[in-house]
């Protein structure tokens, strides 16, 4: 690598960090990562939802081959988050730091594909591309699996490449694919993709023992999962539930599946669209559109293999959405594909331009660069994204994620810092109450022991308060209740049972999150009168935005 490009591409790298790295921690916790980094921290198969149970809900004790996996997911980025929070500690920063430097890590490895089938030129451009397009930083700033499992699509792609090269590469290739299911199941179309590669352009690979011991690693690294499904159906009578989901196996447990199978193959073929115009750009998709035009009729006229791989990633992850549901979040996997596509046809029309049009092209590539960086920070990095939907900002992240969710968690980390719960709290379930009273045994002696209790809305919105109280509740041992059930205990045993208690009781606002479901019946508007008549004054807990979000009372009995 020449001096020049070297800066290039460090340059590249430098602008990828501060856009996946710079107030990480800002955005509330407001998605799936909430349920995928909940449980990350003490490496426990636990979802928070009655319309969706696991098996720690279903044996006692638990077996286990039900640490194999997970009852919705493969295990490894579970596992790479509870390293991070081992390491680092539980924040929201540390749980969203594995998809920030897997993102980065990305950035580097569409350089060196591209320059591996392109050149270097189309390798930068494609490598600048992904580190400001508003979909490559959002996915890296948030604590979901799409992020790292791209990272490893895309490893499994550079060693693939190696391979061709060098037979030795075929072990780690399949290592990387098989770390790539064992990250999620949407990186299952790549294999695919290789072998109808292979079978077209390099069937002599299918004489080399090396491939197919690489072809074995993928299965043994994947073997755990296998495993779990198996013993998983022996002892059920289903798999999973992503695989429960594809096989059509109806499962009472798992209310929530329902959402996933929904909708016929044209319906979802239809809303691959809208997905699209969610997370790119509008100049993004017009230019993936004559890209991949272009490499159709590159790869029909010139046999150009490079082009050939890449519409087969696409394709075989078409269908693969048509197939699930193509949320926005998942068509994100698809991004370093458009980059490379993109760069590819940039490149070509800017050498086969004349002196004069290369200055013209040459302006219009600034503009675009311009216009994507300006789109992804208005996506990103500001409190409130300004403008147009999809015209100045992604709808991956709609408007803002500042509710005031990580104020009111920092308020508690505050308040809670140097305090262990008196009492040991219990759930009603065995093996989550075993659990909490060994997290209990853990926490630090030189804590204060105080008797606590958070009591709090049970209108407010389920997904926060998972990661506001249960998080608190089953790795902090802090006791925490329903308003309603605090109420009636009240009622039933009177306020000695709570003598000593610092109570805090949290309601939101008008501004705040709620549930999307109102069918809940709740005393709390009763409960916070009574609260207000005793001269009891919340504390506000405000957005960046300075608008008032959550109340929280404190008082004792």
């Amino acid at each position: 690598m020449k001096i020049k490009t070297r800066t290039i591409v460090i340059a590249i790298i430098l602008v990828a960090v501060i856009l996946r790295l710079w107030a990480l921690s800002n955005d509330d916790m407001l998605t799936d990562e909430v349920y995928y980094s909940l449980r990350s921290i003490g490496f426990l198969d636990y979802a928070g939802m009655d319309k969706q149970s696991t098996p720690l809900d279903w044996f006692v004790p638990l077996p286990g081959w039900t640490h194999l996996s997970f009852h919705d997911h493969p295990p490894l980025v579970f596992i790479i988050q509870h390293l991070f929070f081992l390491l680092f500690g539980i924040s929201i920063f540390i749980s969203r730091l594995p998809s920030a430097l897997a993102g980065v890590i990305s950035v580097y490895l569409i350089y060196l594909i591209t320059k591996k089938i392109f050149d270097e030129k189309t390798a930068l451009v494609a490598s600048a591309l992904s580190a400001i397009m508003a979909v490559s930083v959002y996915i890296s700033r948030v604590a979901l699996m799409e992020s790292i499992v791209i990272t490893l699509i895309l490893l499994a792609w550079y060693l693939f490449l190696k391979a061709l090269e060098e037979e030795k590469y075929w072990y780690w290739w399949g290592a990387a694919v098989g770390l790539s299911f064992l990250a999620k199941y949407t990186a299952f179309p790549i294999l695919m993709v290789f072998l109808i590669y292979l079978l077209i352009y390099k069937r002599e690979v299918f004489k080399n023992y090396r491939f197919y011991l690489g072809l074995l690693l993928v299965f043994v690294i994947f073997s755990p999962v296998i495993v779990y499904n198996l013993l998983m159906f022996k002892n059920t009578g289903h798999f999973d539930l992503q695989f429960a989901a594809l096989f059509g196996q109806n499962v009472e447990a798992w209310q929530t599946m329902a959402a996933k199978v929904s909708g016929s193959f044209f319906d979802k073929f239809l809303a691959i669209g809208p997905a699209l115009l969610d997370d790119f750009s509008p100049v993004t998709i017009t230019l993936l559109i004559l890209a991949v035009i272009f490499s159709v009729f590159s790869w029909l006229k010139k046999k150009e293999r490079a082009s050939f791989l890449l519409i087969l990633f696409l394709f075989f992850y078409l269908l693969l959405f048509i197939l699930i549901n193509p949320l926005s979040r998942f068509v994100t996997i698809i991004y370093p594909f458009v980059v490379i596509l993109i760069a590819q046809l940039v490149m070509v029309g800017y050498q086969a331009a004349s002196k004069n049009k290369k200055i013209i092209l040459t302006s219009a590539i600034i503009i675009f660069f311009v216009y994507e960086g300006f789109f992804s920070i208005n996506t990103n990095l500001t409190v409130l994204s300004f403008g147009w939907p999809n015209l100045t900002f992604s709808l991956l992240r709609p408007y803002s994620a500042d509710f005031g969710v990580n104020r009111l968690d920092n308020y508690f980390n505050k308040e809670l810092k140097d305090i262990r719960s008196a009492v040991i709290p219990q759930s009603g379930n065995s093996n989550l109450d075993e659990f909490i009273k060994n997290r209990a045994k853990a926490v630090s002696a030189k804590k204060s022991s105080a008797y606590v209790l958070l009591v709090y809305n049970p209108l407010l919105y389920e997904v926060s308060t998972l990661w506001l109280f249960d998080r608190r509740f089953i790795y902090d041992s802090i006791p925490t209740a329903y308003v309603d059930n605090f109420v009636k205990l009240l009622d039933e045993k009177g306020t000695d049972v709570f003598k000593n208690y610092n109570i805090y009781y949290v309601t939101g606002t008008e501004n705040a999150l709620w549930r999307r479901t109102y069918k809940i019946k709740t005393e709390a508007s009763d409960f916070e009168e009574k609260l207000v008549k005793q001269g009891i004054e919340p504390e506000i807990i405000y957005s960046k935005l300075n608008i008032p979000m959550y109340k929280v009372y404190k008082f004792s009995l």
